[in-house]
C-alpha cells in the first residue's frame, strides 16, 4: 500500500515510518529509488531514530516518490510514499526518465512563479 500526502508549496511535511523489532531495525530513506543523501537535500531531515522524514519547504522538486527500509538480521521492511503539490493533478513519478520529470517541474515552476507575478 502506498501512503499518498499532498502539501502546499511553502510549507512541512512529515513522512512517518513506524518500525520496531529485535534487534532494533535500522532505518533509510530512498527518493526515487535511490537513497537520499542529507547533503544534497538540505529540506530533508530525520528524526525519531531515522522513523520520520521532515521535508521543509517544501518545493516542485521535492515531489516524488518515497521509501523507507527498515532492516536488522531478520530482514527487510520498506512503506512507500507518493508526496505531490495540492492542487496539481499531475503525477510525477509517472514520468519515465529524469530528463522528462526535470523539464515538467521546470515548466511547472515557471508557471506557478508567472501566475503569482500576475496576482
Amino acid at each position: 500500500m502506498v501512503d499518498e500526502l499532498s502539501v502546499i508549496i511553502g510549507t512541512s511535511a512529515e513522512l512517518h515510518c513506524d518500525v520496531s523489532g529485535v534487534p532494533q531495525p535500522t532505518v533509510g530513506w530512498l527518493r526515487e529509488g535511490q537513497l537520499i543523501t542529507f547533503v544534497d537535500h538540505p529540506n530533508l531531515r530525520v528524526d525519531n531514530n531515522g522513523q520520520t522524514l521532515h521535508i521543509h519547504n517544501m518545493q516542485l522538486i521535492d515531489i516524488g516518490a518515497y521509501t523507507c527500509v527498515a532492516s536488522n538480521a531478520a530482514g527487510n521492511h520498506s512503506k512507500q510514499f507518493v508526496v505531490n503539490i495540492l492542487g496539481l493533478s499531475i503525477n510525477l513519478t509517472t514520468a519515465t526518465t529524469q530528463r522528462a520529470r526535470a523539464k515538467l517541474r521546470n515548466n511547472l515552476g515557471q508557471v506557478l512563479h508567472t501566475c503569482h507575478q500576475a496576482v
